[in-house]
């Protein structure tokens, strides 16, 4: 079994580790050899919690509960983003 780290009180991205929120098995399931994932109970500078895999908080797949996708200048990078695609597109053709 591999060693257990505590992430309690890390930060990652918008969310706080506050504590574990047990285990998980990924895969075939805890009796035919799925793995074990370590759940965390975190909160996010937005106020929400959300219950997040330990490997996705460290390796910065998860960063917040959500809120900065519905996040005003995300939304707006995304616009930007299209408007700058189809300018790109439109000079090929």
């Amino acid at each position: 079994m591999g060693r257990r780290l505590d992430l309690t009180g890390q930060k990652f991205g918008k969310l706080t580790a506050v504590e574990r929120a047990g285990t998980r098995y990924s895969g075939a399931g805890k009796y035919k050899g799925g793995q074990a994932v370590t759940m965390w109970r975190c909160i996010c500078d937005c106020g929400n919690e959300k219950i997040v895999r330990g490997d996705s908080l460290r390796c910065g797949k998860t960063q917040s509960c959500g809120c900065i996708c519905r996040s005003k200048e995300h939304i707006q990078r995304a616009v930007e983003g299209r408007r700058k695609w189809l300018a790109e597109q439109k000079a090929k053709a």
